[in-house]
């Protein structure tokens, strides 16, 4: 995948800050940033990340939230790139209603999620982000598939929000749909998948 440059998109822009903040006085031209300015945002939030990470399905019948909770690691690496390093696999697997494809992604090991990400507003520092797909060779149905699982891209929802003071830094991605050898499955996972990543402060430096 190319590089990714969110801020070729001004109404992506504009969506992704609304999504960030309830309100913003600012003059359009007070929005604009600067290559310099944009360097020193994204400066501040290189580093590994501790924290929890929160599986959110809605239950279709009762329309309530269905949360799992798991540990997880993140790191910001350069101007262009973050790595979550432990999305755990059954997190992935647990809508799918074949058992049998279930049960085979659950004893995977869950590859590193790259995602390409980029600056969209300075204070707070917003991102937005893009993951790539998780992939795994499984064995279903007698024979070897590959399973790929998208996330929605270019999108306001995708997108991390960070501080300083009291330092905070949350992520959003959303799970939106599942391949088996490059067909869409939407009979197997029919339902999209939020992810809440929520960093936690700990008595030692996380960068």
């Amino acid at each position: 995948m190319k590089k990714l440059k969110v801020l070729s998109s001004i109404l992506c822009c504009i969506m992704a800050a609304m999504a960030f903040t309830a309100c913003n006085d600012l003059d359009h031209a007070d929005n604009i940033i600067t290559p310099e300015q944009s360097k020193q945002a994204m400066q501040t939030i290189y580093g590994i990340y501790h924290g929890k990470i929160i599986r959110i399905q809605e239950n279709s019948v009762t329309n309530q939230e269905i949360r799992d909770t798991a540990d997880v690691e993140w790191e910001v690496s350069n101007d262009s790139i973050m790595y979550i390093y432990n999305l755990p696999s059954k997190f992935l697997a647990k809508s799918i209603t074949d058992d049998e494809l279930k049960q085979a992604i659950e004893k995977q090991v869950t590859p590193v999620l790259k995602c390409y990400i980029g600056l969209v507003q300075l204070k707070p520092i917003a991102i937005l982000i893009n993951p790539t797909s998780p992939t795994f060779n499984v064995n279903y149905g007698g024979k070897e598939h590959k399973v790929q699982f998208s996330f929605a891209l270019n999108n306001s929802y995708s997108y991390g929000l960070y501080t300083t003071n009291p330092k905070s830094f949350e992520l959003q991605i959303i799970n939106i749909g599942m391949y088996i050898d490059g067909k869409l499955q939407s009979s197997l996972m029919p339902n999209n998948i939020w992810y809440r990543l929520k960093y936690i402060p700990s008595a030692a430096s996380d960068k």
